[in-house]
């Protein structure tokens, strides 16, 4: 068992030092105004075992990169990574940045074949840190924020309702703002989501907002949660 655990160390780095061309590299950060390389957020949603989504936003572009993990005892390698899908606010594609500190690693920026243009018309989509959800096949992302919920779909982002975050009934020990639970498929809210528009698709949820919700979905651990006007 020993051994086997030898075999399956890996060396940790954060994942977002990947992708160079969003955050430039030490002497790019003392010489040059990074712009929006800087603002960076990203979440693993994990599709089994061994694959993984990575969403990850900078200032004016989402990329959804597929990873696959590499078997025990190979080396990493940039084709475990693939990109799916860039969704940007720009109208046009924008190609990496060169510059006499950085030179890009086109392995890791978002390809003009995947780029979507004009897909996020949301300003407030770039504001915050999200959480990534996936249920029944669809991709949804919830603003940690402003509580604006994003359905993902094939040629944009679509904003197709909002999570109350200024009036959450309860928290746990932990602080967050939901639940997901992935048992039953469904989220789990403190707070009212209003759907906006006519969403072709929406995230599966219920509401807790009294006690009496709490005790009937969790009965057994209910006094874990924190009523947020005892804070």
């Amino acid at each position: 068992m020993k051994e086997e655990i030898k075999r399956n160390f890996r060396t940790v780095r954060p994942v977002s030092s990947i992708f160079d061309e969003l955050h430039g590299n030490q002497g790019e950060q003392f010489y040059l105004p990074l712009k929006n390389k800087d603002i960076i957020t990203y979440d693993f949603v994990t599709l089994n075992r061994d694959t993984h989504l990575f969403f990850v936003r900078d200032g004016r572009k989402l990329s959804v990169w597929k990873y696959a993990y590499p078997v025990i005892g190979q080396k990493n390698e940039d084709s475990d990574w693939r990109e799916m899908v860039t969704y940007t606010s720009d109208s046009i594609y924008v190609p990496p940045e060169k510059s006499f500190y950085y030179k890009p690693n086109y392995a890791f920026h978002a390809s003009k074949e995947k780029t979507i243009c004009s897909a996020i018309d949301d300003t407030l989509f770039f504001k915050g840190h999200f959480k990534a959800i996936r249920q029944d096949g669809e991709t949804y992302l919830i603003n940690l924020k402003h509580g604006a919920i994003y359905h993902l779909q094939e040629k944009k982002i679509v904003r197709i309702g909002k999570l109350d975050v200024g009036n959450q009934k309860f928290s746990v020990p932990e602080g967050q703002l939901f639940i997901e639970d992935r048992d039953n498929r469904r989220l789990i809210f403190f707070g009212k989501v209003k759907q906006e528009g006519r969403p072709e698709k929406f995230p599966r949820f219920i509401e807790i907002l009294t006690k009496e919700d709490l005790r009937t979905v969790f009965p057994n651990i209910h006094e874990i949660f924190i009523p947020v006007d005892q804070h």
